[in-house]
């Protein structure tokens, strides 16, 4: 049950990192440009996608926070809010792929990149699901038990 938690909270740290990162990225890579027609932009994304994307982009922080709190303090509407969440990060970044794909220059470090992202954020919806489901269980007794607890330092004196 803690190893499950301890789990999760790396998959967050990596996911606020890498996930935010490589959605960042993808809002470079992905110029909305109402003038000139898609067929001459090389990287192409259209405006509701693009929007959807920048929505997805600007909460993924937010959620990260939410989602940490939620499983310390056993909030269950905010791992529901959460896993939707990663289920909207999964499509958004599906989307991407497909878009990404479809340009016969592709960069394929992207493509690359947008399948680890793909496979983090599966992994922490699952993990999410893992922990919910771990709720009611004494997880919460046990970490307000490690808080509480002091650090012991041990000062080892060398003989002379």
């Amino acid at each position: 049950m803690f190893k499950t938690y301890l789990i999760y909270e790396m998959l967050l740290k990596l996911g606020l990192f890498f996930i935010f990162g490589l959605a960042l990225e993808a809002c470079i890579v992905f110029k909305i440009n109402l003038i000139i027609e898609h067929t001459s932009i090389i990287r192409f994304l259209p405006r509701h996608f693009y929007l959807f994307h920048i929505a997805v982009t600007g909460l993924t922080f937010l959620i990260q926070i939410i989602g940490y709190r939620s499983a310390k303090r056993e909030i269950t509407v905010g791992m529901i809010c959460l896993c939707v969440f990663w289920a909207a990060i999964i499509i958004d970044f599906c989307i991407l792929m497909k878009y990404s794909i479809s340009v016969k220059d592709s960069w394929y470090f992207f493509i690359v990149f947008l399948s680890i992202g793909i496979i983090i954020s599966f992994f922490s919806l699952i993990w999410s699901v893992f922990v919910y489901n771990n709720f009611g269980r004494g997880l919460k007794d046990r970490l307000n038990q490690k808080d509480k607890e002091e650090p012991v330092f041990y000062l080892r004196y060398a003989p002379i």
